[in-house]
């Protein structure tokens, strides 16, 4: 048993999901630090606290890297000559003893070849697109996940490996960064700590901050008034500049569509020098009616005895 981690033996993905809870893993570090290409830190943090629930069913993408997974590994192997030993687990969960927020699940553990003993292996498939993205590193969130995995198992070293398009293979080793698990480290904790206290992270306009707020604040108290911050005189001026500055935008844009339907008159299609055009076509729509639906508004008001 290794003094760097405690092992958590899930016996279903059910069971692994509700533990996760208690910690974030070495695959959701990436949106911690605004990284990851599938979920923001707000949707990670409503997550821990309960507001959502994780996806229940594995999506195709993730059921069919489990399944390929062993053919991953014995190509690992037959390239390197090193040895994998893969758990007869797939839902181990390892959690830092040092830092119990720490979690991570490997897809493999490299048997020591040198000093530097035992290593982390991390197992992955990637569409064609992608390839490029893998060309000379793994992508950032990958890196990350590397980064997460030696934290938590206070390893020295660890090997990628990578599928891309079911017909070509990568692999290179990784090890500790230093500097950068540094930072990870107290960005992993400053997000744990707004998940204990139940506080969500900074706001953006994005639609899952907007959800979020939606399902923290569904209703207003009637009567309940509130004295704003002071950096809210500085929201209020730049929101009333960006409305003014958005009508601005939004009169020119008015203007040179108008600009360019005059040119094209009864004409289908107008092509621009090289190439590139518009065109202008009739569009029926037929008429529908909106849902019901609640939600809460943002309105500007100014104080009485104001204009």
């Amino acid at each position: 048993m290794s003094d760097a981690f405690d092992v958590v033996e899930c016996p279903d993905r059910d069971a692994w999901l509700k533990e996760r809870r208690s910690g974030i893993g070495a695959s959701e570090a990436a949106a911690v630090l605004g990284a990851s290409p599938w979920k923001t830190a707000v949707d990670l943090w409503a997550e821990k606290v309960g507001i959502v629930e994780p996806p229940e069913d594995e999506t195709e993408w993730l059921k069919w890297g489990r399944r390929l997974e062993p053919a991953i590994v014995d190509a690992y192997m037959e390239e390197t000559g090193r040895i994998v030993i893969r758990g007869d687990n797939p839902w181990r969960l390892l959690r830092s003893t040092k830092h119990p927020f720490l979690l991570t699940t490997l897809d493999g553990e490299i048997v020591p070849i040198d000093d530097r003993g035992p290593g982390v292996f991390e197992g992955k498939t990637a569409v064609i697109f992608k390839k490029d993205e893998w060309s000379e590193e793994p992508p950032i969130q990958y890196q990350i996940q590397n980064q997460h995995q030696l934290l938590v198992t206070r390893y020295l070293w660890g090997g990628d490996a990578v599928l891309i398009g079911g017909s070509r293979f990568l692999y290179q080793d990784f090890t500790p960064n230093p500097e950068f698990q540094d930072l990870l480290l107290k960005r992993l904790e400053t997000f744990w700590e707004l998940v204990v206290k139940e506080q969500p992270p900074s706001l953006d306009g994005s639609e899952s901050a907007k959800e979020l707020l939606r399902r923290l604040y569904p209703k207003e108290q009637a009567g309940k008034i509130i004295a704003l911050p002071p950096d809210a005189l500085t929201w209020d001026r730049e929101l009333l500049d960006t409305k003014e500055s958005l009508k601005v935008l939004k009169a020119r844009e008015d203007a040179l569509k108008a600009k360019f339907m005059e040119a094209l008159g009864d004409a289908e299609r107008g092509v621009l020098p090289g190439g590139d055009g518009y065109t202008l076509k009739a569009i029926h729509k037929e008429p529908y009616t909106v849902k019901a639906q609640d939600y809460r508004e943002l309105r500007r008001f100014a104080a009485r005895g104001t204009k």
